[in-house]
């Protein structure tokens, strides 16, 4: 296989998003706000509106994509609405979807991202496709500075689409100029990254730096451990043995 553009997700593919980081942002929005709720309670019930929402976004069977599209900030302040109004507290959403949004945009890189994209950068094109806003997305990049790394960079936002929807990466692929065939996907997740990516022909390298267990819904490529370890798969160099 002869790779020619390689396309990351960015969201725990390249920046660090765990759901620790998550909860200690609810944990600052109930400090600010003074609401008298546990904050892992107002968490556990925006994050139950916000996986109707992950449901519903594509129908995977058909891969229909739900019309009206909805950005992340118009369901994400839905889901503060409702969970302030589910818990009978005063809360703000505006004030709080607004700043969950500014917090996903300081997230950290991973140690080796900067090192392993320089060096890809050099042997093949490389963008990111992400299921996000704009709004946090480019200020996440500009903020570990790759702003100038990436040969494109498309979000849901932008496409109107949300992966696994093969419609995403044909519209990554036409940016780039590549076949599907010699384009490398990055991601962490197996449904909307490595799925997504072999309903539309390309070949998918799953992030799994954890040692999660395969769900059986689909076979990556590749399976990896840290971005360095797709510079001998890009470079066609023998790999494993």
């Amino acid at each position: 296989m002869v790779i020619k553009a390689v396309v990351f997700d960015a969201f725990d593919t390249l920046f660090v998003n765990t759901r620790d980081l998550w909860r200690d942002c609810f944990e600052r929005i109930c400090r600010d706000q003074g609401l008298s709720v546990d904050a892992g309670a107002l968490y556990d019930a925006w994050a139950a509106a916000e996986m109707d929402f992950r449901k519903r976004r594509n129908d995977v069977e058909t891969m229909t994509a739900r019309e009206p599209f909805e950005t992340y900030y118009e369901v994400w302040h839905d889901a503060f609405f409702r969970s302030f109004s589910n818990l009978g507290v005063d809360g703000d959403a505006d004030a709080a979807v607004g700043y969950f949004l500014e917090d996903l945009g300081t997230r950290e890189a991973f140690p080796e991202t900067g090192r392993a994209l320089a060096r890809l950068g050099e042997l093949v094109p490389i963008a990111i496709l992400s299921n996000a806003d704009d709004g946090f997305l480019y200020p996440v990049i500009e903020r570990n500075g790759l702003s100038d790394a990436f040969v494109a960079v498309l979000s849901s936002e932008e496409a109107r689409l949300y992966k696994p929807h093969p419609g995403i990466f044909a519209q990554m692929l036409e940016r780039l100029g590549t076949q599907a065939g010699e384009t490398l996907m990055v991601g962490d997740t197996l449904l909307d990254d490595i799925y997504g990516a072999r309903l539309s022909g390309m070949p998918g390298a799953w992030v799994n730096r954890y040692g999660a267990p395969m769900d059986g819904r689909v076979a990556p490529d590749y399976e990896i451990r840290s971005l360095e370890d797709l510079l001998p798969i890009v470079a066609g160099e023998p790999v494993g043995g």
